[in-house]
Parts: structure tokens; C-alpha cells; sequence
């Protein structure tokens, strides 16, 4: 990613499949793999998989995602093979933080 002039290198498998990048209402960067989704935010790279309170049936549904979009509401749609999967910004956000604040009280 480029911004003001700096590169950032994002930790992700170069075998992945990029199949879609987004920016959403709240700054946070939204990348779709054929593996994974990924959310960019505050210098973190988060794997949607991996928040916890992020339901595993909804990851289940966008797995090999390939489209990406925000409504006027601030809901993240997301369209894989067949299916589509909904995810509220503020849910996966407040759920990145309480991820990160656990993990930094291990």
C-alpha cells in the first residue's frame, strides 16, 4: 500500500490470490484472498478468521471472496462463490480492539 509517499508491505502469502481492496467509511483497509479477508487498521493487519466474537459461520460463507462493497448504513457486504455475508464496521472494529487488547494482556 502506498500512502504519503511510503510503501507498506502487508504480511500476507504472496501465493494468495488477491481478489479485491476496499477502503471503508472508517479508514480501515479490507483485502480479499481466495483464502482470507483481511482487515488493515492502525498499522495492524488483522485475519477476520482469527477475531474472536466474529461468527464462524458468517467467514464461512465469504470464504474465496472476490467482491467487496460499504452501504450508506456502514455495512460491509461481502460476495464469494455463491454467497454473500453481511458484517457491521463497528462489530469487526470494536471486535480487532478487544482482540488486540487481550493479547497484549498475555
Amino acid at each position: 500500500m502506498l500512502k504519503d509517499g511510503v510503501y507498506t508491505k502487508f504480511p500476507i502469502d504472496s501465493k494468495q490470490n488477491f481478489n479485491a481492496i476496499m477502503e471503508d467509511s472508517k479508514k480501515n483497509i479490507w483485502i480479499l484472498t481466495n483464502k482470507n479477508v483481511y482487515i488493515y487498521k492502525g498499522k495492524k493487519l488483522y485475519n477476520l478468521n482469527e477475531i474472536s466474537g466474529i461468527p464462524t459461520d458468517i467467514y464461512n460463507k465469504i470464504l474465496a471472496a472476490s467482491v467487496i462493497i460499504e452501504d450508506d448504513q456502514g455495512t460491509i457486504w461481502i460476495g464469494g462463490t455463491g454467497k454473500l455475508a453481511q458484517i457491521r464496521v463497528s462489530t469487526a472494529v470494536k471486535q480487532m480492539v478487544n482482540a488486540l487488547s487481550r493479547s497484549r494482556l498475555a
